[in-house]
């Protein structure tokens, strides 16, 4: 059998690379996916992480002191409100729109989940959103499709 002439690397020359690299692995994925992944504290309520697609969303950059926080549809003000309300401490999801600065309106789907401490407390609530602007487009555009058809 001949010898196996694959070079020996271990594991930690692996780290060791991924490390040295712009971006991690997971930082990579988030960049690729272009959810907009975030985690806020609640006490006192406070950013902590928001992903390069979180940040774009909001109008602004790594590293900005604050951000802006999205221009809520006025009907949808109260399903967006609903997703931080920490005092159940179940998760929670909702669609609403957002009014972008050049007035257009997209539709957003966050779902948002509870982190506690050790003793049960929710002390974090982290947050998955994705732009569903062409689903809600579609769905409108087979609904009058099918109005039309009757």
């Amino acid at each position: 059998m001949a010898a196996d002439s694959r070079p020996d690397v271990s594991v930690d020359a692996i780290t060791q690379a991924l490390q040295t690299q712009a971006l991690d692995p997971l930082e990579q994925i988030i960049e690729a996916v272009d959810l907009h992944f975030w985690l806020m504290n609640l006490d006192p309520v406070e950013l902590v992480y928001a992903s390069p697609a979180t940040l774009r969303a909001w109008g602004a950059s790594e590293g900005q002191a604050e951000l802006r926080a999205p221009r809520v549809h006025p009907q949808d003000v109260d399903a967006y409100a609903a997703l931080f309300s920490a005092a159940s401490g179940q998760p929670r999801d909702a669609d609403y729109r957002v009014i972008e600065d050049d007035g257009q309106t997209r539709w957003r789907h966050s779902r948002v989940f509870p982190i506690r401490d050790a003793a049960g407390n929710v002390i974090r609530i982290a947050g998955v959103t994705e732009d569903i602007t062409a689903r809600k487009r579609a769905e409108q555009e087979l609904a009058v499709h099918t109005a039309l058809e009757r």
